[in-house]
């Protein structure tokens, strides 16, 4: 046993082209002022690997927390509170209207109730990724 041997560890990315595009990206959606959340390049991350025809790559919670150490990305909680969007009313009479077709193909029957689910309709994030420093 030699003891002056020592583990190989913080050694390259496996996915090295992956990782340099999947950061690239995510630099990109910042500087349009987007909100990034670890989820949605974890989603993209993955999209990439499949265009790239990587099969065996599984973008999971560890990568991705990897990944932005490697990257010098890290998750920070907005201050800043969100605007509507201008054409807010617009949004909201074509999902009214969006519900009040389909309400007319189905029974009563199959109607409920959705008044204690949590049904997300564009509403921001409370954290986006940012570059450490």
């Amino acid at each position: 046993m030699n003891l002056n041997q020592r583990a190989l560890r913080g050694g390259n990315a496996r996915y090295l082209e992956l990782e340099t595009k999947s950061h690239e990206w995510v630099l990109i959606q910042r500087e349009l002022e987007l909100q990034v959340s670890v989820i949605r390049i974890r989603f993209q991350v993955h999209a990439f690997a499949k265009e790239m025809k990587i099969e065996e790559f599984v973008a999971n919670s560890q990568w991705a927390d990897n990944f932005m150490k490697h990257k010098d990305i890290c998750a920070r909680r907005l201050t800043t509170k969100q605007q509507l969007c201008k054409d807010w009313k617009f949004q909201v009479a074509k999902f009214k209207s969006i519900i009040t077709n389909l309400k007319k193909d189905l029974p009563d029957n199959q109607i409920e109730n959705f008044d204690e689910v949590s049904v997300q309709w564009d509403t921001p994030l409370w954290y986006t990724v940012e570059t450490e420093g």
